[in-house]
């Protein structure tokens, strides 16, 4: 069974961006937020560049077959990658283009988005799930002691 990117934990998805990086070579472009990517995609009747990377990496994701794989395979994928290159379909990619390719999310703020993001994600995910159990009246207030 394939596993989508996106249920891939944080570091994974960001291996598996440092590893499209390499191979596709992304041009620079703003995250922008949540509204500046809703908003650009309705004014400019397209989808913003941030949004086009993903899905790219998304399609990088699936043609590397890296779906099948543990999250911890990935990881070891990536790892040897940095230390050795790595051949995806026809092209070899030498190991420095893939350090390069981390140094590139670095240093156009990427990582430091992705990063926030998640944990953003993170919080949401833990207050959605607060609330659920306050819905069912499973969590109880009072026994929290401060």
């Amino acid at each position: 069974m394939k596993t989508p990117l996106a249920l891939r934990s944080f570091n994974v998805r960001l291996n598996v961006a440092y590893m499209a990086q390499a191979w596709m070579e992304y041009p620079e472009c703003s995250p922008g937020n949540t509204f500046t990517r809703a908003y650009s995609s309705v004014k400019e009747d397209g989808t913003h560049p941030y949004i086009c990377m993903w899905h790219s990496i998304g399609k990088c994701y699936d043609a590397m077959d890296l779906g099948e794989l543990s999250d911890d395979e990935i990881n070891e994928k990536y790892n040897v990658a940095i230390r050795i290159g790595l051949k995806v379909g026809t092209k070899d990619i030498p190991a420095e283009q893939f350090r390069q390719a981390k140094l590139i999310w670095h240093n156009r703020g990427w990582k430091r988005y992705e990063t926030r993001r998640n944990s953003r994600h993170f919080i949401a995910n833990k207050a959605a799930v607060v609330t659920a159990l306050l819905c069912v009246g499973v969590f109880d207030f009072n026994s929290v002691t401060a």
